[in-house]
């Protein structure tokens, strides 16, 4: 699925309309906090969903004891990700590896994690990933592929998938995962540009007599104009351009 710029909001989970709401409307420095969103140590995202060809687990948050298996702690929301319905299925996993954390050994660490969640058609997910991401493709041997994990918010019996852990803090290894990327930043801002405009009590139309003064203009905008405390985000104006323009 290509995201063609607009109805940002109709492409991200719906966990992840309700969060950029919230920001929207309560956040004292809309950059800092979304910024928390997207990390391992979201409070929106505190389960993990383990990713594999032929199964998806859902990790919960304690199985982890602050050791966890990503090797990035950032996580970026992809088009076409959603809610997915999740089914009871017991089971556990076992890896091993290195760790983030504070206190990484050289030998490594392991893992042997419980679930008692799947979600089913994981290879449609997998494949979805990968297609962004490709740097995420990684195979252990000839059989065995490296799990991708992904954050994930739970509700009842439906999972609502934010994004995907990329490798070693941000590394991008080839074009199609800087495009993804930047993709999903652009997902995000206009998401947060659709959320205020619907939240906003104030609505301008802009016709051609105002817009021929700034049409050439390279228009910036400081980061203090993001400030909930007398910036933009106060008391957020919707602007539109006429259709005669």
């Amino acid at each position: 699925m290509e995201w063609q710029g607009d109805n940002a909001l109709d492409k991200i989970p719906p966990r992840l309309v309700s969060i950029l709401s919230q920001s929207v409307q309560h956040s004292e420095n809309l950059i800092v906090d979304l910024d928390r969103v997207f990390h391992i140590d979201s409070e929106y995202a505190p389960d993990v969903l383990f990713v594999m060809p032929n199964h998806a687990a859902v990790i919960k948050e304690k199985e982890f004891d602050d050791r966890f298996p990503m090797t990035s702690a950032d996580f970026i929301p992809i088009t076409g990700m959603s809610r997915y319905r999740i089914e009871e299925c017991e089971g556990s996993i076992s890896m091993s590896g290195q760790y983030l954390g504070s206190d990484v050994t050289e030998g490594g660490t392991s893992w042997d994690l419980e679930f008692d969640r799947m979600i089913s058609n994981p290879s449609s997910l997998r494949s979805l990933i990968v297609d962004k991401f490709p740097s995420l493709d990684i195979w252990l041997d000839d059989d065995t592929p490296n799990p991708i994990f992904c954050a994930v918010s739970i509700k009842g019996d439906y999972c609502d998938i934010l994004g995907a852990y990329q490798l070693d803090n941000g590394t991008l290894s080839g074009d199609d995962d800087i495009s993804a990327t930047a993709e999903a930043v652009s997902l995000i801002t206009t998401s947060i540009h659709e959320t205020a405009a619907e939240l906003s009590k104030f609505r301008v139309m802009v016709h051609a007599s105002i817009f021929d003064r700034v049409a050439n203009e390279d228009i910036s905008i400081p980061a203090a104009f993001l400030d909930k405390e007398a910036g933009g985000l106060e008391h957020p104006m919707h602007v539109r351009i006429s259709k005669k323009i």
